[in-house]
Formats: C-alpha cells, sequence, structure tokens
C-alpha cells in the first residue's frame, strides 16, 4: 500500500489540463491506442485538449482494460464508459485514455500531467473546461449520474 502525505491528482475546482493524447479516425489502429478488447471507437475521435476545450462537457477515463493492475479498469470501461457513451453521447464528450503507451510500456505523458499513478480515474470536466468532479477506482453509472446531471445544459 502506498500512502502519500499529498493527493498529487488533479482537485475538483482546477482548470482540466489539455493534454494532446492520441487519437484514431482509423479502426484499425485503435488496437495501438488501448488494450481495451472491443473498443467503441467514439472513445478516441477526440484528444483532450479537444474535449476540454469544446464548449461541451466532458468525461475523461484513465484506464488500462487489458493490461489493469488492479483488474478493476476492463469493468469501468466495459460497465460504465460504453453505456455512458450510448446514453450521453449527443451531450457530452467522453474520452478514455491508455494509461499505457503500448509501444514502450511506460504511462502516457497525460498520466503525469493529471498528477496521475494509478488507475482507473473518472473525471467530469464542465463546459468551461473546469473539474467538476473525479473518481478513483471502481466507478458506476448510478455514482457518475448526479456528477454529470451538474454539468449538462438542460
Amino acid at each position: 500500500v502506498k500512502v502519500a502525505a499529498d493527493d498529487p491528482s488533479l482537485a475538483v475546482g482546477t482548470a482540466a489540463p489539455q493534454s494532446h493524447t492520441q487519437t484514431s479516425q482509423d479502426p484499425a489502429t485503435l488496437y495501438q491506442l488501448t488494450s481495451d478488447n472491443d473498443p467503441n471507437p467514439a472513445l478516441y475521435t477526440q484528444t483532450i485538449a479537444e474535449a476540454v476545450t469544446s464548449g461541451k462537457p466532458s468525461v475523461i477515463v484513465f484506464a488500462s482494460p487489458g493490461l489493469c493492475s488492479n483488474r478493476i479498469c476492463a469493468p469501468v470501461m466495459t460497465s460504465t464508459i460504453k453505456p455512458l457513451w450510448e446514453q450521453y453521447r449527443t451531450q457530452l464528450n467522453i474520452v478514455h485514455v491508455e494509461v499505457y503507451n503500448l509501444q514502450t510500456s511506460q504511462y502516457v505523458p497525460a498520466m503525469a500531467e493529471w498528477g496521475l499513478d494509478n488507475e482507473p480515474w473518472t473525471y467530469v470536466v464542465d463546459a468551461k473546461g473546469m473539474i467538476t468532479a473525479r473518481f478513483d477506482g471502481p466507478i458506476s453509472i448510478t455514482e457518475l449520474t448526479p456528477a454529470l446531471q451538474r454539468v449538462l445544459v438542460p
């Protein structure tokens, strides 16, 4: 167990970093961007920077579904993030960030930019680019919905 005096991850109320994460317009390259066995191409069309500056709320999820050290990432993607996209795809951006560069096995730069050293993490960002909620570890749609409702335009 790792215990830190301070939490290095980004706090609610701070601006979301405009990280330049990898994207794919070609489904064939998805497997170079994610360890998810059944990736949803829509989760890889925008960088974090594009999502958080788009004027729409965003959900940013840092997870490594096929390589997760704690076996939580795949269920988060399968049971929460993918159904969330189905339900809210016209109202918000959803970006999945694979935490590892699959060619080098090193953390992607966005992990450091967001102050992360473990996974999964899920962030809710409002239309102005501010972090309004964050979740470390497993998260369900039921838990995430109140945070989304606060940022979605009625």
